[in-house]
């Protein structure tokens, strides 16, 4: 047997030389991502630059390359660095060895052999030397990332998990299965150490949650939770000595794994230690009661629906939780509601603890409730209406309604009130605000959202939080979910992602919450023109500031309203603390700049005194109480427990020192000093020649001062004394304490802002719009040539004429694709008719008008050299055609439900978009279905955009008189070229009589020979004079 044992340092180095690589960090990648475990699992994402830097691999001495009869192992003894315990799940407390090898001939591929090296095996080319001999020829590498390979785990350990059952003994698959639950019988949990029956007991109430366990500095998955982790995200995952599989992340990198499990649609629990090794040991003593495990215990759950740390949500967007029950009666108490469906709803977004609570009267294909779910992005619902389901509404989590208790109304009772009730709310004294609710349906509402958020022990939530009237048809335009859908307004239809598409085009907000606030402000545009004047007068006041030094002080504020929010559930560390007052600084270095113009503008908005003066107060009182340092919060008062807690440290390091100088002058002047090793501290370190000659010696003649030697080298030995071993521990006890009064200063610290939390929320609202404004400026100005101020047509009616004024663009285009072709449209009636081939732009067409009018009644420029229009109360659209398998609907049958909707719902100040109504079924009946929609419209009068290839439709509205149908006709320009179309996408007055579908078809490819056969089949049906 041949054995060389050489640093995996030099082995890399060795590597790098016979490839004239010059750094280690080139090749290091590509080496270690061929790596593979026994298992020929993928090591996965693991990057080895993310476990050690070049600088630690160079310097380490815990890897070692021996080469033995068939097999070349490299060792990782115990690792100390936390970089490699954080990718390879050690434990501070384990004691771990773990077999490394290196895995086929992927390894050198990476590399680029040469053909000299190219006969030569794996373990030939890695021990080969710069001389070109041979150190050693084993047959095959291996990469063990187990180090447990001889150990054999019982699959019967835990016999629960082979048999699963909730707690009410169903099976997966059974009606009534809660997968939620797990049962394990008395004789299971007997069976189980006391780590496992602690562990079992949180989880089987949590079963189908991620669960997260503290264990000192990391926090750990076990069983199901452990193999998830590794499927997901490839965390390396071992068997504990007791059998059970586990992975784990260090303690400080929580967030970041839970908002993985987050993102990938888990729930997620945290299971904290209520006191340190240390703590335990001083309650046990102060109870007389000792306990073989650490005291643990759940502290909250995180669902994707419910996420309120705003550093596990990459997007600035806000997402909801709603609630939606069922109403025998029109809750909004309208006299003749002519709706057969009524529901009450509430939203809630965990990010910034904000309520919106509406009633809604709706139809069978639940129109309403659609809109708001895709207005308001809700990702899971708690419901008793059997309509809303899965199929219904995809991708949509939902959960039952459950029987709230007499207990918990009572509970939740304190919380709230009823508008105008004579009983008032019993309000907690912890409780700073009363939610109040328009109604006992609402207010059920949110007893299931209560319900709901104590099974996640989240409830306290509540006492700050908000509630928010939706907004109501008389305040804004209403755009209704296909319109927000087929417009393309928040997300694109070819990906679903915010690029191309409205509102991506339009914001250019600094903040996160006033993202937040144009989304809403895009959902919902003005629908009063007086409102509209004073948005565009305020965004035209923003000319006379520095806007640069305004986007640069709103950048440094960072989210404030979504950790505005975490900290008022007082789950906060020092860090966002830290930042929160930052935030507040930079909101009043910019209530200040903008004080500074307010005496020239002399409006309201920009003048806000109240909101300066009132945060220099409680900036300036929080200062007065507390001061931040680096690593904790530190109270102004000398007097506070923290301080009587440092002063008692202080002293017992006097007593050290003093005990050191005694027993330095005990000893005969020996020169002692104190060590700290690890946990191990103040160990009494001298000289070895010192220890034997004096120190020994003394031990002997005199009793006093006996020692317990801790450990010896070469050159010291390291001892403690009975008097060293008590002090010691009195100063553990003291940190311990320390640490717990810094974190009550921590929380007094948050609880300091609880009484202007109502403040800090119109606050947060006054720089939002600011924002929003600024963002408006910045759009109009970037866009300065190619846009401009829309004109208003203040009612509809004009005074001298009686008559309607009607639209009006010059140079119109497509306001997210501004390099489209620019039209004209000037349209003399309410109904306008629009034909043209296949492909020639008329959905493109009718999208530019639609989209230019949102940006109009938002208060922005539009992509047109010059606009006149009227105000709209609604915009309506059906576009595209597709089924629905899901919901068990054709393509007609969707055509129809929208269609319907826009007939019952459409006034005489609507503007209404029908894009080839009547394709999902024959051509007689659709045109007979478009003819008769089209003479409804125009009865009621709506301002409407109508595409169509039936061309007969023209000419028969023509003809027949007695319909007195006025309508403008308008079709897509092309021209004929050999056997090629050529689209022109100009809009011109009058009837294409062709759609060219067989030259589309040849665009698409389709053989010639079936073109020619579809020419023939066409003329003769022309000759037949049957509708084409």
């Amino acid at each position: 047997m041949v054995k060389k044992k050489l640093s995996l340092s030099k082995m890399l180095k060795s590597i790098a030389e016979r490839k004239n690589t010059k750094t280690i960090d080139s090749f290091l990648n590509p080496t270690l991502n061929t790596l593979k475990t026994s298992s020929n699992e993928n090591v996965g994402n693991q990057d080895f630059t993310n476990c050690l830097t070049q600088k630690e691999i160079e310097n380490t001495d815990d890897f070692s390359i021996s080469f033995e009869k068939n097999k070349v192992k490299c060792d990782l003894n115990k690792a100390k660095t936390d970089p490699m315990s954080n990718t390879l799940g050690f434990n501070d407390n384990e004691t771990t060895k773990d077999n490394f090898t290196i895995t086929d001939e992927e390894l050198f591929d990476n590399f680029d052999t040469q053909k000299t090296d190219k006969n030569m095996t794996v373990e030939e080319k890695l021990t080969k030397n710069n001389t070109g001999e041979i150190l050693s020829s084993p047959k095959k590498f291996e990469y063990l990332i187990n180090g447990y390979e001889n150990e054999v785990v019982s699959e019967t350990r835990f016999s629960f998990l082979k048999d699963i059952k909730d707690k009410n003994g169903k099976k997966p698959g059974e009606a009534g299965y809660n997968s939620g639950t797990l049962f394990i019988s008395t004789d299971q949990y007997s069976k189980l150490k006391p780590f496992e029956r602690q562990y079992w007991e949180i989880k089987s109430d949590l079963f189908d949650t991620v669960v997260f366990i503290k264990m000192g500095k990391f926090y750990e998955l076990y069983e199901n939770d452990a193999l998830l982790a590794r499927k997901l995200f490839d965390l390396r995952v071992k068997d504990r000595a007791n059998g059970m599989k586990l992975a784990g992340v260090p303690d400080v990198q929580y967030d970041v794994w839970a908002a993985k499990f987050l993102a990938a649609g888990y729930k997620v629990a945290r299971v904290d230690e209520r006191e340190s090794l240390l703590a335990k040991k001083m309650r046990e003593r102060d109870t007389q009661v000792k306990e073989k495990i650490i005291e643990r215990k759940t502290t909250e759950i995180v669902t994707p629906s419910t996420i309120y740390n705003h550093e596990y949500i990459k997007s600035p967007l806000p997402f909801y939780l709603g609630v939606v029950l069922s109403d025998v009666c029109c809750m909004n108490f309208v006299e003749e509601c002519d709706s057969n469906y009524h529901y009450s709803v509430l939203l809630y977004d965990s990010s910034v603890n904000f309520m919106y609570t509406s009633s809604v009267c709706d139809n069978f294909c639940l129109d309403s409730i659609k809109t708001l779910f895709t207005q308001y992005d809700v990702r899971e619902v708690i419901t008793n209406c059997a309509e809303i389901n899965k199929k219904t509404f995809r991708g949509l989590a939902i959960n039952p309604v459950e029987t709230v208790s007499l207990e918990l109304k009572e509970e939740a009772g304190m919380l709230y009130k009823i508008k105008e009730s004579k009983e008032s709310a019993k309000q907690m004294k912890s409780c700073v605000n009363v939610l109040e609710f328009e109604n006992t349906s609402q207010a059920k509402c949110f007893l299931q959202l209560y319900r709901y958020f104590k099974g996640l022990l989240r409830e306290n939530v509540f006492k700050e939080s908000s509630v928010n009237k939706l907004n109501k048809s008389f305040e804004c335009m209403q755009l209704d979910a296909a319109t927000i859908v087929n417009m393309d307004i928040l997300v694109n239809n070819f990906d679903n992602t915010v690029k191309h598409s409205l509102f991506d085009t339009v914001n250019c907000c600094t903040t996160p919450f006033g993202v937040r606030k144009l989304y809403q402000w895009i959902l919902h545009p003005l629908c009063k023109l007086e409102k509209i004047k004073e948005r565009r007068e305020k965004v035209n006041m923003l000319k006379v500031y520095d806007r640069a030094m305004l986007i640069n002080i709103l950048k440094e504020m960072g989210d404030i309203e979504r950790a505005h929010c975490k900290l008022k559930q007082h789950k906060v560390s020092l860090k966002d603390l830290k930042s929160f007052i930052n935030a507040s600084k930079q909101t009043i270095k910019l209530l200040e700049n903008i004080l500074e113009k307010a005496d020239t503008l002399k409006d309201d908005f920009y003048s806000p005194k109240y909101f300066h003066g009132a945060l220099k107060n409680i900036i300036s009182d929080f200062e007065k109480n507390f001061n931040l340092l680096d690593d904790h919060v530190e109270p102004v008062n000398s007097t506070d427990e923290l301080f009587i807690v440092l002063n008692e440290k202080i002293e017992i390091e006097k007593q050290l020192c003093q005990n050191i100088k005694r027993l330095s002058e005990f000893y005969g002047d020996v020169a002692l000093n104190y060590k700290n090793v690890s946990n191990d501290i103040f160990q009494i370190e001298c000289s070895k020649e010192d220890f034997e000659e004096k120190i020994s010696e003394k031990i002997k003649t005199s009793g006093e001062f006996e020692i317990e030697i801790f450990s010896k080298t070469k050159f010291v030995v390291r001892f403690y004394t009975k008097e060293t071993k008590k002090l010691v521990l009195l100063y553990k006890e003291a940190e311990e304490k320390i640490f717990q009064a810094k974190n009550y200063v921590l929380t007094r610290a948050v609880k300091f802002f609880a009484p202007n939390f109502i403040f800090y929320k119109e606050l947060v609202d006054y720089i939002a719009t600011l924002d929003c404004y600024l963002s408006f400026s910045l759009f109009n100005g970037k866009h300065s040539s190619s846009f401009s101020e829309p004109h208003f047509i203040d009612n509809f009616k004009n005074k001298n004429l009686q008559k309607k004024c009607l639209f009006s663009a010059v140079d119109v285009t497509n306001p997210i694709y501004q390099d489209y072709v620019t039209n004209d449209f000037n349209p003399m009636f309410e109904i306008s008719l629009l034909t043209g081939p296949n492909m020639g732009g008329k959905s493109t067409f009718l999208r530019s008008i639609c989209l230019n009018i949102i940006l109009a009644q938002m208060g922005l420029n539009v992509a047109a050299k010059e606009m006149h229009m009227p105000i709209y109360d609604q915009i309506f659209t059906r576009i595209g055609a597709s089924d629905s398998l899901a919901k068990n609907e054709s393509t007609f049958m969707m055509e129809m439900n929208e269609c319907s909707k826009i007939l019952k719902n459409a006034t005489n100040n609507s503007f209404v978009i029908l894009d080839e109504l009547g394709r999902g079924t024959s051509t007689r009946d659709g045109e007979a279905i478009a003819r008769a929609v089209l003479i409804y419209l125009n009865k009621i009068g709506c301002f409407t955009l109508f595409s169509t290839h039936y061309h007969r439709l023209m000419h028969e509205i023509d003809a027949n008189k007695e319909e007195s149908l006025e309508s403008n006709r308008y079709f897509m320009s092309y021209s004929i070229e050999k056997e090629d179309v050529i689209f022109k996408y100009k809009l011109k007055e009058g009837i294409s009589d062709e759609s060219h579908g067989i030259y589309v078809a040849r665009l698409a490819g389709v053989p010639e020979e079936i073109l020619e056969d579809a020419k023939k089949i066409k003329e003769e049906i022309v000759r037949k004079n049957l509708s084409f």
